[in-house]
């Protein structure tokens, strides 16, 4: 796991009890608006759940999850006090 995700509580993240559950249309509704305002082609929401991401919304994008060593989340967390750009 990249350095400094040991600082998330797993066990917090746990007790919202969202993680791997099926779409709701709020969170969808969140991921478009994000999408739309940005500009983007894809947004999404997601939780830190051990080594992956899970995508609670995902707008352009067809994929559920991610491993967390292959997001760009892992990266920025790796360097807190310094700008990511992607």
């Amino acid at each position: 796991m990249p350095e400094g995700i040991e600082q998330i509580n797993l066990q917090d993240i746990k007790s919202l009890q969202i993680l791997d559950t099926l779409p709701e249309k709020e969170y969808d509704t969140i991921t478009s608006l994000a999408a739309t305002i940005c500009d983007t082609p894809m947004s999404l929401i997601s939780l830190f759940a051990d080594t992956r991401l899970f995508f609670k919304s995902h707008h352009g994008l067809e994929a559920t999850e991610t491993p967390i060593n292959q997001s760009f989340c892992a990266q920025a967390i790796k360097t807190p006090d310094a700008f990511f750009v992607v």
